[in-house]
């Protein structure tokens, strides 16, 4: 407080305009990364969360409708006992033909559903030649963790999960996938594209690592792979339950 009492006029003028500029910028600073986070909830509400609930209740209306059918193909099946009840079989045969029809939606929008969730993967730099820090005790293509901005990311190593050999590269995708902080390692990033749904083909496979896969387009005359996160890491839980 001497110090202080001992300082010029001037001096304390200039010393309280120095710590009011400190103040201002990191108020300034916080408002920005609240702002931020505010920004991206609005996003998830505005792309995922709105367009998820449409879906879902077209498909609960969707299976509402395949109920109705069906009790009406029961009902028909029970009471046609003759050759004879003609109109009452066709009946029956449309119930059945639209039971159909209806499932094939469900299944289509099911599809689509399980799409918008990978639009909440927020890719968020892409990285060379950082640490990359190992762990033991995990499956072959978790290669480990890297470092960035103090929050560990965990490796994943795809070329090693397909091909069974790691792949030799520095070159990392910092992304995040709901709670999840993923890093994929990679050779080369070519270009970031956004692609109109209408273009991707689904992919309705049921092999093991087709699983791994959305479905695919064609950009340029080459035919690219979309993945499924959800299902990579499911792949990961399984596996780390029984290392």
């Amino acid at each position: 407080m001497n110090a202080l009492n001992n300082m010029k006029i001037g001096v304390r003028i200039y010393l309280i305009a120095i710590i009011l500029n400190i103040l201002v910028i990191v108020i300034a600073g916080i408002s920005i990364l609240k702002m931020s986070n505010i920004g991206e909830a609005l996003y998830d509400v505005a792309e995922i969360d709105i367009p998820l609930t449409k879906l879902l209740t077209e498909i609960n209306s969707n299976q509402l409708i395949q109920d109705i059918y069906f009790e009406k193909a029961l009902r028909y099946a029970n009471i046609t006992v003759s050759d004879k009840d003609e109109e009452r079989k066709d009946r029956y045969h449309l119930a059945k033909e639209n039971i159909f029809k209806y499932s094939q939606k469900v299944t289509l929008l099911m599809n689509k559903a399980k799409v918008i969730p990978q639009e909440a993967i927020k890719i968020r730099e892409i990285v060379m030649n950082v640490p990359l820090y190992y762990v033991p005790f995990v499956p072959h293509y978790i290669r480990g963790f890297i470092n960035r901005h103090g929050e560990p990311y965990t490796v994943f190593d795809l070329h090693a999960l397909f091909e069974k050999q790691q792949l030799e590269s520095s070159t990392f995708l910092i992304s995040s996938f709901n709670n999840d902080q993923i890093a994929f390692l990679t050779t080369s990033v070519i270009e970031i594209l956004k692609i109109p749904e209408s273009e991707v083909h689904l992919i309705t496979s049921t092999d093991e690592f087709d699983s791994f896969f959305l479905g695919a387009l064609n950009s340029k005359g080459t035919e690219i792979f979309i993945l499924n996160l959800q299902n990579i890491i499911g792949r990961l839980e399984n596996d780390l339950d029984n290392v």
